[in-house]
Parts: structure tokens; C-alpha cells; sequence
């Protein structure tokens, strides 16, 4: 059987101290047990939950996932303090529950911020903080061997901690993670046509052998479906961390990531990307503008409804982008909470058609307080008919071939 899992979540008053817990090497002991162990499970538990009653306060409560695996909350510990009671927790279950074994016995804490937020939302489930917490906690271990030493601390990942934590090194990952699926990245800015400028750069994927261009990851990816969530939350971060660059260098500009609608449409892959989402530290100064990408001919308003409200946290604001110009709504009438739309051009789109997905954008979006936006617009002509028909932004060749890697040197905002 595979090694048991211990989680624990800790909770100060705006971020939650966090921390997942992992008994290694119990495999040996409950083959050793055999038909004895699920006697000997219940004591086990109770012994676990004393040692976690043992580190709480009177306001924390605790849930049981699966076999030695629990979500523990702690109300107003900061990352120190949570550090040393998981500690605290691993000595006693060693001390208790193996001291008398031969075996090598460890546990695993994995430590980090977490806020209200994913408490509230993930708490009853747990393993979405644990995923979680595996991308940034920081490490400590305690063995059953070392009783007399202090547990050893070691950071595991980057962004365990807010000391731990830079922009650029998250960058750096995040590329890399996109490289592995034969893509590259790049900051594309969104330009306001009007006034030829841009304070909003976009995270974006492209083709390696391709020329760099905003562009969707469900289209760039058709072969590998099940990576497509992997590079959506890659990109996600790459935008935050060059929003906290900015921060640094006392710039203000808005950061674009995009999320396609059958990501957020799919639970699993839904509950993955909030996740991720809600574990961000999202500047006023420097906000996200989330995309909701490939959106299909017939989607209820409703729906794009319920979506825009699952992503809502502070700092972030929604656009829609629909799969073509077919798909966007003759009319739309409910307050979708959305602060944009728009729509790509094809690659065959002629100018009666582009002209025809214009109107229709703007005909759509007439009653909603927010902007319009189209991408593709590769050549002059496309440019200057999107400025002639009250479109306020777009990118695409015709605009500028302008894009940055995110590691030079942050430029002066607003870009002309």
C-alpha cells in the first residue's frame, strides 16, 4: 500500500499558514501488522488526533480525508509559529505511534500561505490544497531516528514563502514548464488603438517554430488535451509574477493571462485553475485581467454568468473571448459582470467579414459597461478598420510586432 498522507491547513487572519503532512515509510510497518492493522487503525487515528488537538487553539477544527490523512485548521499562527506545531505534531506521532519500531520512520511537512479564500472553498475536499501546497510549500522533516535533533528544514520549491519567493526565477520556471510541451512565451502588449499605447501586457503561448503572437493554448496544444490545464496555469503565473516585476520597479500595468472555457467548464480541471488562482498575491496597482477564451456558438449567458462569478477575487477583472464572430451573442441583455469582449479573426477572414464580426461585437456589448477588443489584426488595413468601427483595443502584426520575455529590463508604462 502506498504511503499515507497527513495534511494540515493553518489559518491566520488574511492568509492561511499551511501544511501538508506525509508519514513516510508506514508500507513496512502495516505489512509487518498484516491482518492486525485494521484493528489497530482506529487507536492509530486517535493517537494522530490527539497530537493535532495537542497543537490547536480552541477555535481550529480538523478533517479526516483517508487513512492517516487529515486538514487541520490553525487560527493566527504566522509561518513560523505553524512551522514549529507541525513539527510539534511529527515528533509526537513519531515518538507515540513508532518510537518503538525499527523502522526508519519520517514525517514530511510541507509549509506555506494559503488565504481565506481556499480554505473556505477547498476545506471539505483537501486535495486540491494538497496539490497545492506540493507546488510551494517549504519542507521539513522529522524522523523516528533523530528524536533528539531539531527537525530539518529545507526549502522544497520556489514561492514557498513570501522571503522565498522572485518574480524572475518564477518566470524562469514557468517557460520551462511550457517549453516541455513544445511551446514557448512571451509578454504581448494589448494596445489601445485610439491613442497608440499600451499599459497592459499579455501572457501568452506560441508555437517554437512559430512567428511569437497572442494565441490560444487549447489550439496550440490539439495533441495533448490533458497538459492543456498545465500550460494555462503556467501562463497564469508568469503574469503574476511580472505584475510583482512591475510592482518592483514602480511601474503600473496590467497583467493578461487566459483560461479557455472548457477548462472551466471540466470540475476537475475548474477546481485546479481557482486553485491556482486563489493562491496568487494580486496587486491593485498591477491587476489581473483575466481572458475566458474559446467560448462556443450557443453558450447560455447564464453560464458565462456563473463562471465570471467563480473567478471573482480582488484585483481581477474577466474579459470574454468568443471562438468566432458567429459565436458571440446577437444581443446581450443580463449583467454578465464581464469587463470586456471581443473575439480573434481567422486566418481566411476577409474584410466583409471582419468588418461583420466588428459590428456584431459591438452591437452585443452596447449594453455592458466595458471595452471591446480584437485580436489577429495582422495587416493595416484590418488595423484601421477596427479603429474606424470603435474598437478600442487589439493586437496582432497590423498593430505592432512588439513583445517582451519578461526577464529584461521592465519599460516605462505606458508604451507608445
Amino acid at each position: 500500500m502506498a504511503d499515507s498522507t497527513l495534511k494540515l491547513a493553518l489559518l491566520p487572519v488574511v492568509q492561511t499558514s499551511a501544511a501538508k503532512l506525509h508519514v513516510l515509510h508506514l508500507a513496512p510497518i502495516k505489512e509487518k501488522l498484516g491482518t492486525k492493522w485494521p484493528k489497530l487503525s482506529e487507536p492509530i487515528h486517535k493517537l494522530f488526533e490527539k497530537a493535532i488537538r495537542d497543537a490547536q487553539g480552541p477555535r481550529d477544527h480538523f478533517i479526516q480525508l483517508d487513512e492517516l490523512s487529515y486538514v487541520v485548521t490553525f487560527n493566527g499562527l504566522a509561518f513560523e509559529e505553524a512551522a514549529l506545531a507541525c513539527a510539534a505534531i511529527a515528533r509526537q506521532v513519531c515518538e507515540r505511534l513508532f518510537g518503538g519500531t525499527k523502522a526508519d520512520i519520517a514525517v514530511r511537512a510541507l509549509v506555506s500561505h494559503l488565504s481565506d479564500g481556499i480554505l473556505a472553498s477547498q476545506f471539505n475536499d483537501g486535495n486540491q490544497i494538497s496539490a497545492l501546497l506540493e507546488m510551494i510549500g517549504q519542507e521539513i522533516v522529522v524522523s523516528s531516528r533523530s528524536m533528539g535533533k531539531p527537525p530539518s528544514t529545507t526549502q522544497v520549491k520556489a514561492g514557498a514563502s513570501e522571503s522565498a519567493w522572485e518574480p524572475i526565477p518564477a518566470l524562469s520556471k514557468a517557460r520551462s514548464s511550457l517549453l516541455a510541451l513544445g511551446l514557448e512565451s512571451g509578454l504581448f502588449p494589448v494596445w489601445e488603438l485610439g491613442k497608440n499605447k499600451s499599459a497592459c501586457l499579455y501572457a501568452s503561448a506560441y508555437s517554437r517554430h512559430g512567428r511569437p503572437k497572442i494565441g490560444c493554448v487549447r489550439q496550440l496544444l490539439p495533441g495533448l488535451p490533458d497538459k492543456v490545464v498545465d500550460a494555462e496555469i503556467a501562463l497564469l503565473y508568469a503574469a503574476h509574477a511580472y505584475a510583482h516585476r512591475v510592482n518592483k520597479a514602480n511601474k503600473v500595468c496590467a497583467l493578461g493571462a487566459a483560461v479557455s472555457y472548457e477548462t472551466l467548464t471540466n470540475f476537475n480541471l475548474r477546481i485546479r485553475y481557482i486553485t491556482a488562482l486563489r493562491s496568487l498575491t494580486i496587486i491593485p496597482e498591477c491587476p489581473i485581467l483575466l481572458k475566458l477564451e474559446d467560448i462556443p456558438q450557443g453558450t447560455p449567458l447564464g453560464k458565462l454568468a456563473e463562471l465570471i462569478s467563480m473567478l471573482t477575487i480582488p484585483n481581477l477583472r474577466v474579459a470574454l473571448q468568443f471562438k468566432s464572430y458567429t459565436a458571440v451573442p446577437e444581443r446581450i441583455d443580463i449583467r454578465l459582470g464581464a469587463v470586456g469582449i471581443g473575439c480573434a479573426l481567422s486566418t481566411q477572414c476577409d474584410m466583409p467579414q471582419a468588418a461583420a464580426t466588428m459590428k456584431r461585437l459591438t452591437h452585443a456589448f452596447a449594453e455592458q459597461r466595458g471595452f471591446i477588443f480584437v485580436e489577429a489584426l495582422d495587416t493595416p488595413t484590418l488595423t484601421g478598420l477596427a479603429l474606424s468601427s470603435g474598437i478600442r483595443f487589439g493586437v496582432g502584426h497590423g498593430v505592432s510586432d512588439i513583445w517582451f520575455s519578461g526577464t529584461g529590463e521592465v519599460p516605462a508604462f505606458p508604451l507608445h
